[in-house]
């Protein structure tokens, strides 16, 4: 059978939960539950089985956790290609050739947003997995339960190296519809759409009712076929049970929904079993998949954001051009010396002008243009939710780059160089991205715009032997100055016309036309007005020039793509000079207030610059007033950002680590003073057989970044070392205990009786967390508070000290 075949004419049904069954039958024992697949494989298969008789079409193997990273923490990181190997055969001899097979692939645990540098390494994990199932026999790879959009898509390419099966996709989301690290589904399906998977989909996480809204924005924004498994609720445990509160008729009756909505396979995660698969198997099994809009409009997207353009009502794509040291002498300087903290600055001023793209060049003749690339991306998407465009004619550059960039960014730029397609085009077709294509090559610019369009064509021909069609491409037919060729501008509108008749998007670089000229502002503004009417689908401007803006968005309105004409009222509503919410900002930069400055640094993660203002500035103020009156309030401001779901993830982590430096350079300064300051020594571990360590440590990195001692035992930790760690230290005054799953959250009463059983009462407060614990469970067990996310445990911390 080949599934992309059924999956076209008909609804499929999946499996249920693994976990949930294996917790059932009691053979989960604090170990890795891919080691059943060696030791039990007679109750797997049978697991198998079941979901079968029940109706499933599609059965995942036994491997979520199978990859290196995660088996290391039960010290099995050597036996990957053996676990995933069984799991592989079970599921393939259970099948037969009468279901399909999915190879579970779940992420790695590691944090990739806040060290981009380990994704090569990602990427060979996930390639040591996918190999040893594809070698088992399965039918398609799942990638499940990612909330880090970057580590699925080096995932997602990893795969698509090698493997000629079909690949799905899916993340897990919370109810605001958001992923951990900020990923909203529109900009899931736009980065995935153009990667080459199979389908996209969601698991996990939430309950199915909540899943509908986030369906149909997928829906809304893709071709790919959608996969849907929900948990059977949110869960909750009553007396050391975990219970589910969805029966298999609410959970059906949300799934007809999804039909509705465009998903064409159905299964069940967490809490699901056979009773919830033979529901589903009698209400939708063979229903006919709905026919969705084929015609979803281009979009590129940061890992937070996304931007659509080239649909009717849509204005052209605002990219912004300040980010280029061409030009700019104090700009160049600060790249050549390796100070970011003017880019960064122009990042989150254009951004606030409303550009929707950041157009990126770090090019300064006599520096590496490679590392400053490097740090140039990772600066800018962290600080900024922009899209990125990166200027670079270097295809080295390029390779590099390109892995790190999040969501769907554009290439800047190629041309009808056959040399120079036949180099970058690879890149384009394996990152999905999109590439600004100059309507040039070797000999020139054409004079006319026939000559330009037929570059336009010869590229478009070349790119369909990669895989690639016009939705990848932004055709640029080059604007140059007036000021040398009066019918330079009447040519590229004439360029644009052509283009737009044919189909395709089209991009202006729109202040070249005016170079060498006076009244710049004017020309350009009048220029872009025309371009708008031409239907050019993207500029590059400088959206901080008031006329020029006022021209874009007049422009749009008067040419039918500002529907409402919501843009126009907004952008008269809200000042150019407006202050970024969140975000310090400098009105004048020249007049430099440093304590803004660090203030500024701290919030947008500068770690660099922000312990070169600490040093500069504990020349003239005490240290405990640069941490009191500074760096402690910044941090407040970063808590009340993620609160408000202005930061995510990502932000978060980047400004707890510029805290934690800086913080650490404050102590040294009051240790010279000799000022004995009380340490305040907090114990953080995650319980014995839960090795899921991210949320123990983004509060880990929050309590440093606040001045607190961690003590950071780890994952997977037993209850007798952590009572003796505390006998040990008697300083310490919290103990912080950690689970993500509902099958190791019973291990933290044991870790609560043993301490309260061997500690003097009331000397270790113990605060619990994780995204299944409830404060009714936490008051049950016998902790003293309940930590409902990182942040809320940082402040019930802070209260304890207090």
């Amino acid at each position: 059978m080949d599934i992309i075949r059924e999956l076209k004419k008909r609804i499929l049904i999946g499996d249920g939960a693994m976990g949930t069954v294996l917790q059932k039958y009691g053979l989960l024992n604090g170990q890795a539950p891919e080691l059943l697949n060696l030791q039990r494989p007679d109750e797997i298969e049978g697991i198998h089985l079941r979901y079968l008789k029940s109706g499933a079409d599609l059965i995942e193997t036994n491997t979520f956790g199978a990859n290196s990273a995660k088996l290391a923490g039960y010290g099995l990181s050597d036996r990957v290609r053996e676990l995933n190997l069984a799991g592989a055969k079970l599921a393939r001899a259970a099948a037969g050739t009468k279901a399909f097979v999915a190879g579970s692939v779940g992420p790695t645990g590691l944090m990739v947003n806040s060290n981009p540098a380990i994704l090569d390494e990602i990427s060979g994990i996930y390639r040591e997995q996918i190999r040893a199932l594809c070698e088992g026999g399965i039918d398609l790879i799942l990638f499940e339960t990612f909330s880090d959009l970057s580590e699925l898509k080096a995932a997602v390419v990893s795969a698509l190296e090698f493997v000629k099966i079909p690949v799905f996709a899916q993340m897990t989301f919370d109810r605001d519809g958001r992923t951990l690290t900020g990923t909203d589904p529109s900009t899931f399906a736009s980065t995935m759409e153009t990667l080459g998977v199979s389908g996209i989909g969601i698991n996990c996480s939430v309950g199915s009712g909540d899943m509908i809204r986030i369906i149909e924005e997928i829906s809304d924004n893709t071709r790919l076929f959608i996969s849907v498994f929900p948990n059977a609720g949110i869960p909750s445990v009553r007396e050391g049970k975990t219970i589910y509160p969805e029966s298999p008729a609410t959970f059906v009756e949300n799934a007809l929904v999804f039909v509705k909505k465009g998903a064409n396979l159905i299964g069940g995660c967490c809490g699901t079993d056979e009773s919830h698969i033979r529901e589903l198997s009698l209400r939708l099994k063979d229903k006919l998949p709905k026919s969705r809009n084929s015609n979803v409009c281009s979009s590129v997207c940061s890992i937070s954001k996304t931007y659509r353009f080239g649909s009717f009502g849509l204005p052209p794509l605002l990219i912004g051009e300040r980010l280029n040291p061409t030009g700019k002498k104090k700009l160049a300087l600060d790249i050549g010396n390796r100070v970011f903290f003017r880019l960064r600055q122009d990042a989150v001023k254009q951004e606030r002008e409303k550009a929707q793209v950041l157009d990126l060049n770090v090019s300064v003749p006599g520096t590496d243009e490679l590392t400053s690339m490097k740090e140039a991306v990772r600066i800018v998407q962290t600080t900024s939710k922009c899209a990125l465009c990166v200027d670079s004619p270097n295809h080295q550059v390029l390779s590099a780059v390109l892995p790190y960039l999040t969501g769907r960014a554009i290439v800047n730029s190629i041309n009808g160089d056959q040399d120079v397609l036949e180099l970058i085009l690879p890149l384009l077709k394996k990152w999905g991205c999109m590439a600004i294509a100059l309507l040039l090559d070797k000999q020139g610019i054409p004079e006319t715009a026939g000559k330009r369009v037929k570059i336009a064509e010869r590229i478009l021909k070349t790119a369909e032997r990669y895989g690639l069609d016009q939705r990848h491409f932004l055709f640029d037919p080059l604007a140059l100055t007036i000021g040398v060729n009066r019918s330079s501008a009447q040519t590229a509108l004439e360029s644009l016309r052509i283009l737009k008749n044919l189909g395709v998007f089209t991009s202006l670089g729109v202040s070249n036309v005016s170079h060498g000229l006076p009244g710049r502002s004017g020309l350009n503004a009048a220029f872009l007005s025309q371009a708008i009417d031409c239907g050019v689908s993207a500029v590059i401007i400088n959206p901080g020039d008031s006329e020029v803006m006022k021209a874009y968005w007049s422009a749009s309105a008067l040419s039918g793509r500002d529907e409402g004409f919501l843009n126009l009222f907004r952008s008269v509503e809200i000042p150019m000079d407006g202050v970024n919410r969140g975000k310090l900002h400098l009105e004048k930069p020249e007049e430099r207030n440093l304590e803004e400055e660090l203030a500024e640094a701290v919030v947008n993660g500068a770690t660099k610059t922000a312990n070169d203002l600490v040093e500069f500035l504990s020349r003239e103020k005490k240290p405990l007033e640069i941490l009191n009156q500074i760096l402690m309030p910044a941090m407040t401001r970063v808590g009340k950002l993620f609160e408000e779901k202005e930061f995510y993830l990502p932000q978060l982590i980047a400004a707890a680590e510029t805290m934690c430096s800086c913080t650490g350079f404050i102590a040294k300064l009051i240790a010279e003073d000799g000022v004995q300051q009380v340490e305040k020594k907090i114990l953080l571990a995650t319980v014995e057989g839960d090795i899921h360590d991210i949320g123990k440590n983004i509060v880990s990195a929050l309590l440093r970044s606040n001045g607190f001692t961690v003590i950071d035992l780890g994952k997977d930790v037993k209850k007798e070392i952590i009572l003796e760690r505390l006998q040990r230290d008697q300083q310490i005054r919290v103990l912080g205990l950690s689970a993500l799953m509902t099958t190791t959250m019973v291990k933290m009463k044991e870790v609560i009786e043993l301490v309260k059983r061997e500690i003097p009462a009331g000397s270790v407060k113990i605060v619990v967390g994780g995204a299944v614990l409830t404060p009714e469970y936490a008051s049950e067990i016998g902790a003293d508070y309940c930590a409902l996310d990182a942040l809320h445990g940082v402040k019930l911390i802070k209260e304890i000290f207090e």
